[in-house]
Order: structure tokens, then sequence, then C-alpha cells
């Protein structure tokens, strides 16, 4: 688990904390998963610190499953969320554009299979 990556240096242990680890460790085959530490970073910062990652290094690909597939594995619940698939749950939105890209609006959000936006 990588992150929070949005945070200060204020703490000795996270002197050397940098957003170039994520990519690192998943180029090494490491399952890697993105985290921003909510509440106190908020989740709903969990792209922009994907994003970030990808800025340091992180291949695109590998950003998108630190922050959906892996995390779903790690936690033992990728049966039901973390890839889009019959049977699964189905919370995800569409973009006209690339993910991390904080410039992008969602273009549709499905909430349950149900589309709100």
């Amino acid at each position: 688990l990588c992150g929070p990556v949005l945070c200060d240096r204020s703490k000795p242990e996270l002197k050397q904390l940098s957003p170039k680890t994520a990519g690192i460790l998943a180029s090494a085959g490491v399952a890697t998963a993105i985290i921003t530490d909510h509440p106190v970073i908020p989740a709903q910062y969990l792209p922009l610190c994907a994003a970030l990652c990808v800025r340091d290094g992180m291949d695109r690909a590998s950003a998108l499953r630190a922050i959906t597939l892996t995390p779903a594995q790690i936690c033992g619940i990728d049966h039901r969320v973390g890839s889009i698939m019959p049977g699964k749950d189905a919370d995800f939105l569409l973009l006209r554009g690339d993910l991390f890209d904080m410039m992008n609006k969602p273009q549709m959000v499905f909430v349950n299979g149900r589309r709100i936006l």
C-alpha cells in the first residue's frame, strides 16, 4: 500500500515519502495499491494521488489497477468490485479524456448500475 501521496513531510517517517515509490514497486512486480489515508486525506483525492504517481514514472495501466482491481484483490473483495464484469457491483464513471487529467469532468456516472449523471 503506497501513500498517502498528498501530505506534508512533518514526521520523520515521511521524510523520504515519494510518489515514485508506487511505480517502482509495480515495475518490480509487487501488487501495489495507492491509498489516501482516508478520512485524514479524503478518498475523493485518490485519482489525484494516482496522477501524481503517473507524473513521477508509474505507467497509466498500473496506476489504474492500483486504485481499482489491486486494492480489491488485497482486501479479498475482487469478486464484487475492482473491475467491470457481469455480476459485479457497478459503480463507475465515463470520461472523455484521461482519468489522470484533473481538468477532465465525468460525462456519465453510474451507481449500482444506474446512470445518475
